[in-house]
This record gives C-alpha cells, sequence and structure tokens, in this order.
C-alpha cells in the first residue's frame, strides 16, 4: 500500500502541520519518499521526521574543524541544515560527534534521483549502515543538539574555568550570576 500527503499549506514539515504526522511515520519505521523540491533543502526537510519549523542553513561549511565550531554554536537552538561533500563528511560528523551531543541527525543525497540516500538516526548507526564507498557526491545534512546536555557541558566547562581562575569568593559570585550559574556549584 502506497500513501501520498499532499499539502496545500506549503512542504510537509516546513511550518506545516504535516511535519507531526511526518514524525510518526519515522517513529514506526515507514519508509518516507520525497517528490522533488524546489531545493535539497527543502527536500530533505521534508522527509526528516525532524521538526523544522524554523532552521538555520548554512550552505556549505568552513573546512577547518574550529571554525565548523564557531559555526555551529551560532545557531545550536534550531535545527541545522548545511551541505557537506564526500571527502569532507567523515571529518564534519568527527566534529559533531566530539564537541556536541547531537540529539538528531538526517543525511541525503541524490534526492529525487535514481540513487537516492536518505538516513535518519546516529551519527553511529549511520556510519555503520553507510559504507566508505559509497560516501559519493554532495550532502544534505540536518542536525539538532540536546540543548539540557550542551547547557550542562558549558556549564561544568565554565566551573572548571572558574576553579582554576582561583577567584575570590565574591568575584566567583559575580562571574557565574553573569553567566547564569550557580555559584554554590562554583565554589564546590
Amino acid at each position: 500500500m502506497n500513501l501520498a500527503l499532499v499539502s496545500d499549506a506549503g512542504t510537509p514539515n516546513i511550518a506545516d502541520p504535516g511535519a507531526h504526522l511526518l514524525t510518526q511515520l519515522h517513529k514506526e519505521s515507514f519508509p518516507i519518499v520525497p517528490l522533488p523540491g524546489p531545493s535539497a533543502i527543502t527536500t530533505l526537510i521534508s522527509v526528516s521526521g525532524i521538526l523544522c519549523n524554523q532552521f538555520t542553513f548554512l550552505g556549505f561549511l568552513p573546512k577547518k574543524e574550529n571554525d565548523k565550531i564557531r559555526a555551529f554554536n551560532k545557531c545550536i537552538e534550531f535545527p541545522i541544515v548545511f551541505f557537506e561533500s564526500a571527502k569532507r563528511l567523515n571529518a564534519t560528523l568527527k566534529t559533531l560527534d566530539i564537541h556536541y551531543p547531537v540529539k538528531e541527525i538526517c543525511l541525503g543525497k541524490e534526492l529525487s534521483k535514481k540513487f537516492e540516500t536518505v538516513f535518519t538516526g546516529s551519527i553511529d548507526e549511520f556510519k555503520s549502515s553507510i559504507k566508505d564507498s559509497e560516501i559519493k557526491g554532495e550532502w544534505v545534512v540536518i542536525v539538532t543538539f540536546n540543548l539540557k546536555a550542551l547547557k550542562l557541558d558549558y556549564e561544568n566547562k565554565t566551573i572548571e574555568a572558574l576553579k582554576e581562575a582561583r577567584l575570590s569568593m565574591k568575584q566567583t559570585k559575580v562571574v557565574a550570576k553573569l553567566l547564569n550559574i550557580s555559584a554554590n556549584k562554583a565554589n564546590k
């Protein structure tokens, strides 16, 4: 049996109620095939299962790891959509895996073509399911971060830096207040 989701309100999953249906279908492991959209970005978003009522598009990422990290840090609150070449895809996934608590990731290439590939899952699942020889062409990537884990990691690193600075109790309280971190945690 085949079903079609047709919307007169725009592309499903982009500021459209169809996003909730797609998310549920992903949870139940239904295969989803996009129809060609105006671009690879909207085509992948429409089938990703990741809620993208708002997202940030970064185009092609910078080559250097520190520049990639700066780009991601600017827009971590919303899903991030970017392009990546086959040569740099593994390095970018490694950067994400090392520096961020990734909540969801969706990767796609050859969208609406004969050899279309769409993957949704974890970075580890992607690496184990896609062979290096299959990573050809340009990819569209959608990634979301676990914001609670990211905030906790930020707080822990900040507290560690405050301790290393050996500030007075008063100075620590001032800095902690400015950064919205518990001064008690910082002084332990």
